[in-house]
């Protein structure tokens, strides 16, 4: 998708997510999305103070599952494709 380095970010759920370089300096580096991470996503902290859920944690995740389901619906649509394509 997207040729070149990437930067690896630690999640909690979803692991190392790789994201690349362009991205990070045209979106991630930006002082908007870095503000996220001062904005709570729960309101847990209080209960459990060493959870962190902020949005800057919750939009690389989303992220990461926009990147996979779209990596299934093109896989997915490929193959029907060339099934549709074989009955012709």
């Amino acid at each position: 998708m997207y040729e070149g380095r990437t930067k690896k970010f630690k999640d909690t759920i979803h692991g190392y997510i790789d994201i690349p370089n362009i991205i990070v300096s045209n979106i991630i580096d930006t002082e908007q999305f870095q503000r996220l991470k001062f904005i709570e996503q729960t309101s847990m902290r209080s209960l459990y103070p060493a959870a962190r859920h902020d949005r800057f944690i919750h939009s690389l995740g989303v992220y990461w599952l926009g990147k996979q389901a779209f990596l299934y619906f093109r896989q997915n649509s490929q193959q029907v494709l060339s099934e549709s394509e074989k009955k012709i």
